[in-house]
């Protein structure tokens, strides 16, 4: 898999309808929580793995408040489970961490246009469903 591909794909659909977006993710062997988070980091222009990071630019931050937020409103899982399966390597978030960042980003998209329209986009894209 070229994830430099993938995250070009995202960054160059300006012009490109849900449909051809979502026939780019078929196209990859990947987890579907692993693409949603590419997918979310390329809408806020930031690398995957600074999103995963504890980098604190502030698109970085958003961008990985909103794709807890999407893993939360998705799964349901309890905030300990999502800080668990989404530290990697020396990053390890709590589960206050991710209550907050969820709570944060709830209060963007409610107050906000710009993010009010990323997650109507996240939540076209997710209607594909995860995989039962």
């Amino acid at each position: 898999m070229n994830c430099q591909k993938l995250k070009n794909d995202f960054i160059n659909m300006k012009d490109k309808t849900l449909k051809e977006v979502c026939d780019i993710l078929r196209k990859y062997d990947m987890n579907w929580e692993i693409s949603l988070s590419y997918f979310v980091a390329s809408l806020f222009g930031v690398d995957r793995v600074d999103m995963l990071s504890k980098d604190r630019s502030k698109n970085v931050v958003y961008a990985r408040w909103f794709y807890w937020y999407t893993l939360r409103e998705l799964t349901k899982k309890e905030y300990k489970i999502i800080a668990k399966e989404t530290s990697v390597d020396d990053t390890i978030f709590a589960a206050d961490a991710i209550k907050n960042g969820i709570r944060g980003i709830k209060e963007l998209i409610s107050s906000n246009s710009f993010y009010r329209d990323k997650w109507m986009i996240v939540k076209s894209m997710v209607s594909l469903k995860k995989p039962a």
